[in-house]
């Protein structure tokens, strides 16, 4: 009588094979995902933007383009300085982030914002990630009557471990 079913060198054989196509797609698979990572990232910076020209229209349209800080009439986002305030509070306001998550950094003179994908985690949890955008402002002036200037936004992109 004649058994069904596969010899032990047939499923070594088939193991084997496996294994090895498993060798050289993986390295592809991170590296797609480490790409995709990348491109979602760059894409919140591309939509931070559009969002940023759109906030500062409706600033101009209603004269407060250049406030040291100033809210959007039937809207609860702030500008500061001619750019979309750097909290996330106000960016969460202004743009949809499914998806992202925000942090601040910084101070008053030095806004920064991180932009990161995943689960919350703490300041230093997204530096060691080495995956997350840097939003911020390097420089403030002030003088004894407040905002002198502001240095225009600045994006630092960190991908060495996406």
């Amino acid at each position: 009588m004649k058994q069904k079913g596969f010899s032990l060198t047939e499923v070594v054989v088939a193991v084997v094979v496996l294994a090895i196509i498993g060798l050289f797609s993986a390295p592809k698979m991170m590296q797609m995902q480490r790409e995709a990572r990348i491109n979602t990232l760059e894409a919140f910076v591309g939509a931070f933007h559009a969002t940023n020209e759109v906030v500062m229209t409706k600033a101009k349209i209603q004269g407060v383009e250049k406030e040291p800080l100033a809210k959007l009439s039937d809207h609860d986002i702030y500008i500061r300085m001619g750019s979309l305030a750097l909290d996330d509070f106000n960016v969460v306001n202004a743009m949809e982030i499914d998806g992202f998550n925000l942090a601040n950094m910084g101070s008053t003179e030095t806004p920064s914002l991180l932009v990161y994908l995943g689960k919350e985690k703490s300041l230093q949890q997204i530096r060691d990630s080495g995956c997350f955008v840097n939003i911020h402002r390097p420089f403030t002036a002030f003088d004894v009557e407040g905002i002198v200037a502001m240095d225009e936004l600045k994006v630092s992109k960190f991908y060495n471990y996406c």
